[in-house]
């Protein structure tokens, strides 16, 4: 019998009193108990397995050295949901600003280098299905919300909590969403 399996589940709130006192094993349960949830919205959210994985070593790792002041303000897993969000903001726009310069090298550089001969960045060949790659291609806010509400199962009220918006503002950006996916798709059924 592993030591897993003898330690008895810790209620979270005990969990996270034990870790703030100092207790770094009460953390595993914590992860263990969250870690399936952040990893599919990371995944939602960037659209990328091997991104979600080091997102979601990223908010594990921000909130073990933001735990031991938690003050229960929220729900851990409100947080964390949160936490996930501006990982994933960070990461796309660390993927954005790389594939900038990447582009950028490739149409001042390549061509000196390689004269007479086109080259484009490659496009992603690991993408989870042309649904994911049109929600990928929605505004940060609505493909957010998309990704909350769809793949998460999040209320409204809870997304706006994540967000950090009004409720309003999050069935707004839902609305939009559904509609430009909705118009994307009978766009590419007819061609």
């Amino acid at each position: 019998m592993s030591a897993d399996e003898r330690r008895p589940e810790l209620p979270e709130a005990e969990a996270l009193r034990r870790f703030a006192g100092g207790d770094d094993s009460a953390f595993e349960g914590l992860v263990h108990a969250h870690q399936d949830r952040v990893f599919r919205l990371a995944v939602a959210l960037l659209g990328r397995r091997d991104e979600a994985k080091d997102a979601a070593q990223e908010v594990f790792l921000r909130a073990f050295r933001a735990l031991r002041a938690w003050r229960f303000e929220a729900r851990l897993g409100t947080w964390l949901h949160r936490l996930t969000v501006n990982v994933c903001r960070e990461s796309r726009r660390q993927r954005w600003s790389e594939a900038r310069k990447r582009s950028r090298w490739m149409r001042l550089v390549a061509p000196l280098l390689l004269p007479g001969r086109s080259v484009e960045p490659a496009a992603p060949s690991d993408a989870e299905g042309r649904v994911g790659s049109l929600v990928a291609a929605l505004p940060r806010r609505q493909r957010e919300v998309v990704v909350l509400r769809v793949f998460t199962d999040l209320s409204v009220a809870e997304t706006a909590e994540v967000l950090g918006v009004p409720e309003g503002t999050v069935k707004s950006n839902f609305a939009k969403a559904i509609a430009a996916l909705r118009v994307r798709l009978q766009r590419e059924a007819s061609e």
